[in-house]
């Protein structure tokens, strides 16, 4: 016991020491890991473009199919969800960037829910970013999502991101 009194300071200085060298050994991995995830949004309200990486970027139209429609039922959606499908405009300055896409459903800011784009139901020609075009282009999205989506006070909107702009990105509503 007369020891642990008799370095008690550098005891002390040991339980400080201890978790500031692995904090800032892992800080520098942790940074370069959140500088990859989309974490910074732009905002695009409905019906306008924004300009991100080397293209002008907007929601040209967004239809909901429910799997309790006809339309839903041909298509053979599974029982209590919905198609949301959104169509893009994409007006590139080069080459057209390569793009991920997801769906998220928000209360304000906050990202209740996350969806990726589904290519089981997709007819449409085109149905993501491609990197061939530097014309002007358009392509449709679809995402599979729960019937109660967006219910309520809920927003859906469209999250766009490329690698060269990460972690900014573009939240699309519409």
């Amino acid at each position: 016991m007369s020891w642990i009194r008799s370095n008690w300071i550098a005891l002390a200085a040991l339980v400080a020491l201890i978790p500031a060298t692995i904090g800032l050994t892992f800080s520098a991995q942790w940074l370069g890991y959140f500088a990859t995830w989309p974490s910074e949004p732009t905002v695009v309200p409905v019906n306008q473009s924004a300009t991100y990486d080397t293209a002008d970027w907007s929601v040209l139209d967004a239809t909901r199919v429910s799997a309790d429609s006809q339309e839903g039922s041909d298509l053979g959606l599974p029982e209590g969800t919905d198609l949301v499908s959104v169509q893009v405009r994409v007006d590139p300055r080069g080459p057209s960037p390569y793009c991920t896409l997801e769906l998220d459903e928000l209360r304000d800011d906050t990202i209740l829910r996350t969806w990726n784009a589904t290519l089981e139901f997709t007819t449409a020609e085109r149905s993501g970013c491609e990197s061939d075009y530097a014309v002007t282009y358009s392509f449709e999205t679809q995402f599979l999502v729960p019937s109660d989506a967006g219910a309520d006070d809920l927003g859906l909107a469209l999250n766009l991101s490329t690698t060269d702009e990460l972690p900014r990105y573009l939240r699309l509503y519409f």
